[in-house]
């Protein structure tokens, strides 16, 4: 590894205390190919349940640790669903995920939607989208 930025593998967020007093955990396992980077989104996202409450307890009330470093990419799965297993066993009340992660961004358009619309604005243009960008 050439940068600590590129770390990929799967890390664990736990809850560790709500305003300075010691709480039973609550975890959080995920997985990145750059796990640094993914912990500062984590702090400063609020589309997830770890983003919001990390946003409202405070970072410090959490600890971030990598669970495993993977080396390669299509692991990254396999290996999540298995730390998220491991501790889901602690009790699945003591856990954040709310699913095991699917990878797929929810902001992409499937390929044959993305066809369709080009058809069609070429259809009603007369010229593609890339010629109009």
């Amino acid at each position: 590894m050439s940068y600590w930025k590129d770390i990929k593998g799967i890390y664990l967020i736990e809850r560790i205390s709500i305003d300075g007093k010691k709480d039973d955990p609550i975890y959080y396992v995920g997985q990145s190919v750059g796990i640094f980077n993914r912990w500062r989104q984590h702090c400063n996202g609020t589309e997830q349940k770890i983003d919001r409450a990390i946003k409202s307890f405070g970072y410090i009330n959490f600890s971030f640790l990598i669970l495993e470093v993977v080396s390669k990419t299509k692991d990254l799965n396999a290996r999540e669903t298995y730390w998220i297993n491991k501790f889901k066993e602690k009790g699945e009340n003591k856990m954040f995920n709310i699913s095991q992660t699917t990878n797929t961004n929810p902001h992409l358009i499937d390929t044959s939607i993305k066809q369709e619309i080009k058809s069609l604005f070429e259809e009603e243009i007369g010229r593609s989208i890339y010629a109009i960008s």
